[in-house]
């Protein structure tokens, strides 16, 4: 009987973590398709992006954080890993960047969208207890450890 119960409630949260995955509106989908998962799942909210071989996740221990932790997720990307998504659009023309400022920026100003966009990141990664968990492809080994998530951040001059 405990067996059957768990099997339904890691049914449940699977079913629940794919839906999210698979969600049309996500940019990062949008952008990486297959090399992105966006989910929320019992406990947590995480971000996954794998370009290349290597991966990048962004983890909130709150499932109700998930547009959170994607949008986290997105400027950091383009502000300290130097992805050119500041140009991709949205298939009604608007770009993604644009509608993720919209949502974050708060209290930022700036000359641009990156000085918008820094301060945006910034007030997040403060805002919010995120983790920071790298994976990389070594020697036919899969090496996954977490990563000083401020230290990145101050790295490419976002600070608070």
């Amino acid at each position: 009987m405990i067996r059957a119960v768990w099997f339904l409630v890691l049914s449940m949260s699977l079913g629940s973590a794919y839906a999210q995955s698979t969600s049309p509106h996500w940019p990062l989908k949008q952008i990486f398709k297959n090399d992105a998962a966006i989910l929320a799942l019992s406990r947590e909210a995480v971000a996954e992006v794998c370009p290349d071989d290597n991966c990048v996740r962004f983890v909130i221990k709150d499932p109700q954080a998930i547009d959170v932790v994607h949008d986290f997720a997105f400027l950091y990307l383009w502000l300290v890993e130097s992805y050119n998504l500041a140009p991709r659009k949205d298939a009604k023309g608007e770009r993604y960047v644009v509608a993720i400022l919209n949502k974050r920026k708060g209290n930022c100003r700036g000359a641009d969208e990156d000085a918008i966009g820094r301060c945006a990141l910034a007030h997040m990664a403060t805002t919010y207890r995120i983790t920071g968990i790298e994976t990389k492809f070594e020697d036919g080994w899969r090496r996954t450890t977490g990563f000083d998530l401020a230290a990145r951040l101050k790295q490419a001059g976002i600070t608070r």
